[in-house]
């Protein structure tokens, strides 16, 4: 319940009515001089001091006064004088805030590489997280194409990708806070990037229609098992004889990365162990080439003998196409060749992270340098570019 209490110019009330429902409220029999209004949850006392303006939980003033611009001052009190006539138009503007959903994840271990991305427009069940959601008492539903304003998290990065085009720029990564006018949910990007981290957290608030923000809530994603390896730049080159990897990886004492080599990603032999050096450290091997290997695969290891994940390549052998690059990448999976004519090119294989083989394209489908792979869904994959004079360049993009 909200009171109208009628205040004279010593501060006393002199009557009190309550707010009706569609809002109106009013005073009969007032005598000429100066008054003034003050909402409030109280009931004021006739001849007693006026209570303070309050307004229930939820609630915010924003503006009162006799004229449309308001009296200058937003507190839930506004003066005017009576004298012969009536007064009306003494109005007060008063908004229930938006609520926001706390959100809460438990999730499996996030990502097989620290760097990955995940964008937070799930479906929302516990293991998968969602949107945000909220209400407001005078908008309804709060979400996508909301307002929204987003804080800065902890544990790992958080990207917003404003202009849509997969790639994380550091100007879109939230450090401090952020308001997003019409917000899209699948921009929002959590990037797993913290060695052993075990959660993202941040706050989010909706702002509503007249500008109002609500109270900011917590949204979290945690997982038990730490994201404690990190692969990055895995290239592997081979002569007749021998296979060379080189890769740069950040981990921790005690851990493992086991080398693999094989004619296809689930046909593969061990080829040698690693034991990690901790901190981010170049890594270079050379082994033995078995025949028709075309694949490697890089397994880690964790302290507790767990393997954490896998990272694949194709072998790059005897190749003067080294040139040939995917821009941009990663990317949202519309990408352009470079570094070659396209009537070099007599067609491309596109493999997923684990090997298998997704996509084929030959050069008659090939009416330009620029490829559209968004159909094949968000990962990691591998563009393997074949020559019309037989040579081959296998490529890593990540489809975000």
């Amino acid at each position: 319940t909200i009171y109208a209490n009628l205040v004279d110019g010593s501060g006393n009330v002199v009557a009190v009515t309550t707010v009706a429902s569609n809002g109106t409220y009013s005073f009969s029999d007032v005598n000429g001089g100066n008054y003034s209004v003050v909402l409030s949850t109280t009931s004021g006392t006739v001849s007693s001091p006026a209570p303070s303006a309050s307004l229930p939980s939820g609630w915010v003033n924003t503006g009162e006064g006799t004229a449309s611009s308001g009296d200058g001052t937003i507190n839930g009190s506004t003066s005017f004088t009576i004298t012969t006539a009536s007064v009306t138009g003494v109005n007060f503007g008063i908004d229930s805030k938006p609520v926001a959903t706390t959100l809460s994840y438990s999730i499996a271990r996030p990502s097989l590489n620290l760097n990955d991305t995940m964008r937070l427009n799930g479906a929302g069940s516990s293991s998968d997280p969602g949107p945000f959601t909220g209400t407001d008492a005078e908008d309804g539903a709060k979400g996508s194409g909301s307002s929204v304003k987003i804080y800065a998290p902890s544990g790992n990065p958080l990207f917003y990708d404003a202009n849509n085009d997969g790639v994380l720029a550091s100007g879109e990564e939230i450090t401090d806070s952020v308001t997003i006018s019409s917000f899209d949910p699948s921009r929002l990007i959590a990037q797993y990037s913290t060695n052993l981290s075990t959660n993202l957290i941040f706050q989010y608030a909706f702002i509503d229609a007249a500008g109002v923000q609500g109270d900011k809530v917590t949204y979290s994603i945690t997982w038990i098992q730490p994201l404690s390896m990190k692969l990055l730049n895995l290239n592997a080159t081979c002569s007749d004889e021998n296979i060379k990897v080189v890769f740069v990886a950040e981990s921790d004492l005690g851990q493992q990365f086991k080398l693999y080599s094989g004619i296809s990603a689930d046909n593969m032999q061990l080829s040698g162990i690693l034991t990690s050096i901790p901190g981010l450290t170049t890594y270079e091997v050379s082994f033995e080439k078995q025949d028709e290997s075309n694949w490697i695969k890089i397994e880690m290891i964790d302290e507790n003998g767990v393997t954490t994940g896998a990272h694949y390549s194709k072998l790059v052998c005897g190749s003067t196409i080294r040139s040939v690059v995917l821009t941009p990448n990663p990317s949202n999976g519309l990408v352009k060749i470079s570094g070659i004519d396209l009537d070099q090119i007599s067609g491309l294989n596109i493999y997923d992270n684990t090997g298998k083989l997704v996509l084929t394209i030959g050069s008659v489908e090939m009416t330009d340098a620029n490829l559209d792979l968004s159909g094949l869904g968000q990962g990691l994959f591998f563009v393997e570019l074949l020559t019309a004079d037989g040579q081959m360049r296998s490529i890593q993009i990540s489809i975000l």
